[in-house]
């Protein structure tokens, strides 16, 4: 799977693999993306204009993948998950920024389900903590998260709603640290340290025109294939 990306396309009432790469498409007609057990009860809603994955350095030609309609996304205890409606048009999609239940928008979520179960397909993607290696933010709009696919460079960049990029970035910040402070105790006594300090980060501060970052330690390489014995 050299070419796989975070971003891909699913069609409702098929059955795919139960594997971790994906997140899986719900039963439920009220959402649209199936919840997972690590999510936790603290799950936030956002809204946005698209999302793409690209090889970096960031580039239109390293472009994988790209969504092509509105974009509904959440932020959960283990991931930032995001579904978009593959055709372009009006939307009547609504986010709630962090602090928000994704509750908030369940009218949107609904509506958004009921287009896409109708036309058949949506584009859903996610990336685990374990995996995100860089967050950046830009003032207002733009979030990108870094990870690594089998050995190459890679980050999806999501345009997000209501200027709560920032807020945003903070907030999966905060959620990577403790979740790998809680999931991998055998993390070298470094890397704890500053995933301890980052539990309680401060906002990026991205200038104009500019990008803020924060790196953080102990991700994991995403691997789509099993190594070779």
């Amino acid at each position: 799977m050299a070419g796989f990306s975070v971003l891909t396309v699913r069609a409702f009432g098929r059955e795919y693999p139960g594997n971790r790469l994906y997140p899986q498409l719900s039963d439920d007609e009220e959402q649209i993306l199936a919840a997972e057990p690590g999510d936790g009860s603290g799950v936030t809603s956002f809204s946005g204009s698209y999302a793409f994955v690209y090889n970096m350095p960031r580039h239109v030609r390293n472009k994988l993948a790209e969504t092509t309609g509105p974009l509904l996304g959440f932020v959960s205890d283990c991931r930032v998950a995001v579904s978009s409606e593959t055709r372009t048009g009006a939307s009547a999609w609504a986010g709630a920024g962090p602090g928000g239940a994704v509750a908030a928008g369940a009218a949107a979520v609904r509506a958004a389900s009921a287009r896409s179960r109708i036309q058949g397909t949506i584009m859903v993607g996610h990336l685990r903590y374990e995996w995100i290696s860089k967050i950046w933010a830009s003032p207002g709009r733009h979030l990108s998260l870094e990870y690594v696919s089998n050995d190459v460079p890679r980050a999806m960049e999501i345009q997000v709603s209501g200027g709560i990029s920032v807020i945003m970035a903070q907030d999966i910040i905060r959620r990577v640290a403790a979740f790998r402070l809680k999931e991998n105790p055998e993390l070298p006594a470094g890397q704890r340290a500053v995933l301890e300090e980052l539990q309680e980060a401060e906002p990026l501060r991205p200038t104009p025109r500019k990008w803020g970052y924060c790196e953080l330690p102990g991700a994991e390489m995403v691997r789509t294939a099993v190594p070779r014995q």
